[in-house]
Formats: structure tokens, C-alpha cells, sequence
């Protein structure tokens, strides 16, 4: 059992949702394009949940929050606002990212996209606004690493992010970290 303690994967994975993990025991040749993952932080050895985006021997880009894989695009589909109650939620306690200002107890809204990996697989993603981590460097996933994002784009620290710098992110994860794939409902 798997429980979210962030937004970082809302609107799939609220805090406090807890879900069935299938462990994986190595066999990492089952890891698809879209999968969300439990794994272990490559350096502080915390768990985290994030998605698959991009595999070994594949290059990513972020322009304008789009991903780029391998040179192509991921469509991205505007759908219905996200809304939750603005107020604290989960284990962390936090206040949900709002695109409006709401008092306390009030509807916080969030632009949201359905957004399909490059095996056809599609997922929900939001967007709060326009930041730094919408664009990025290419990066080129080696052999044996898997890039991973939160779908609150906005408010994860994942790949994107250096294990080092002025935000610890989590950078590339290694394989032998993944503990498990958490399983749809």
C-alpha cells in the first residue's frame, strides 16, 4: 500500500489516497512509458511516487510545458478546470496550488490537460503557471535511469530538478531504486 503525502501527483494521486504498489523484484524490462513509480530518492533514500516519462537511451525536453520525447511532441488536450476546496490536506498538511486567489474553504482551480505518452497511454496533468521548470535542457536518459515527473507540474520536484543545486530535486532515478509500479483503479 502506497500513500501520497504531496500534490505533486494531483490530480490522479491526492494526499492522503492511498493505492496498491505491484512490486517490481528487478524486473525492470516491464517499466512503460506513463507508469507511475514508488521508488527510493537516488541520494537521501526517501520514497517517492512519480510518472515514467522518459526511458533509458531516450532524450527529453520541456518548451513551454510541452515534453518533448525523442524530438515529438506529447499531446496535450486542455480539459475542465481541476477543483478542489482550498484548504489543508494529507499527511504535509499543505495548501493546494490555485491559479485564483480563494479564501480558506473556497474552490481552487487549476488548469488541466490530458496528456498522452508516447505508447498511447494518457494521463491527467495540470498547469498553475508559467515558470522556469516549463523549459528545460535536453536531457539524455542513459541505460539503466528512467526521467520521472509529477502530474502537478507545477508544484513537483522530480527530474527536471538536479540531486544538487539551489533546488534538490530528485534527477535522474536509477533502476535499482524503483521499488514498484502503483496500480490503476
Amino acid at each position: 500500500m502506497v500513500q501520497a503525502m504531496s500534490q505533486s501527483m494531483a490530480p490522479m494521486f491526492e494526499p492522503g489516497n492511498c493505492r496498491h504498489a505491484r512490486y517490481l523484484n528487478g524486473e525492470y524490462e516491464r517499466l512503460q512509458h506513463g507508469d507511475v513509480v514508488l521508488f527510493l530518492h537516488p541520494i537521501n533514500n526517501w520514497e517517492y511516487l512519480d510518472r515514467v516519462i522518459a526511458l533509458g537511451g531516450e532524450t527529453l525536453q520541456m518548451i513551454d510545458g510541452v515534453i518533448w520525447l525523442n524530438g515529438d511532441p506529447l499531446p496535450q488536450v486542455k480539459i475542465e478546470d481541476y477543483e478542489v476546496p482550498f484548504e489543508r490536506t494529507g499527511p504535509s498538511n499543505f495548501l493546494p496550488m490555485c491559479q485564483n486567489s480563494p479564501k480558506f474553504g473556497e474552490i481552487c482551480r487549476t488548469e488541466q490537460f490530458v496528456e498522452t505518452a508516447a505508447n498511447g497511454r494518457s494521463y491527467q496533468v495540470l498547469n498553475v503557471r508559467v515558470s522556469r521548470s516549463d523549459n528545460t535542457e535536453v536531457f539524455t536518459i542513459p541505460d539503466g535511469f528512467v526521467f520521472v515527473m509529477g502530474d502537478h507540474r507545477d508544484n513537483s520536484i522530480d527530474s527536471r530538478f538536479a540531486q544538487t543545486g539551489p533546488i534538490e530535486g530528485i534527477g535522474l532515478v536509477p533502476l535499482e531504486n524503483i521499488i514498484g509500479i502503483v496500480e490503476d483503479d
